[in-house]
């Protein structure tokens, strides 16, 4: 467990948010979100993070690592921000990840591994709709990404910033 700032809250490192599970795209059955949040549980995360604004009410949480699903798995229709992907944007994604296939990783490890990496970040907050998907992240959230890969994607340009704990 981690501690959220200062407040003495602990946090998991990998935390759940649950808008896949609050119907903000599309309706999910009551079984099928029991069976991703147990399945997040059993897999070590204890932070859940819901909130009234978004899935009409039911429950949700806005997080970031997969921007809306972009990083998650960049295809024709893949959203950003909430939204259907600029081209530009998949197009870039796609290259983020032609790298970490060359790498041996997924982007989805990539992604959840660099939202981690600054110190101050207490936990990396995802959304699933499905147990397979509970599974994959907290799978992913513990591949370990090689610093090679950070590397690359400096030497060619598609991170312009040092990935806090590697070498700039």
């Amino acid at each position: 467990m981690r501690t959220l700032g200062r407040s003495g809250v602990p946090v998991s490192p990998l935390g759940f948010g649950a808008a896949g599970i609050g119907n903000l795209y599309t309706a999910l059955g009551d079984e099928q979100a029991y069976d991703t949040v147990r399945t997040a549980w059993q897999h070590g995360t204890r932070y859940f993070d819901t909130a009234p604004h978004y899935g009409l009410g039911l429950s949700v949480v806005v997080g970031g690592a997969f921007n809306s699903g972009l990083l998650a798995d960049p295809r024709p229709g893949a959203r950003y921000d909430y939204a259907q992907a600029p081209a530009a944007l998949l197009e870039r994604a796609r290259r983020l990840r032609s790298v970490a296939d060359r790498h041996g990783i997924t982007l989805r490890a990539a992604a959840l591994a660099f939202c981690a990496a600054h110190p101050a970040v207490a936990s990396v907050l995802v959304g699933a709709r499905s147990a397979d998907e509970a599974r994959d992240c907290a799978e992913q959230f513990e591949s370990p990404v090689p610093a090679a890969f950070w590397q690359e994607l400096r030497d060619t340009g598609l991170l312009r910033m040092p990935v806090p704990g590697e070498p700039s």
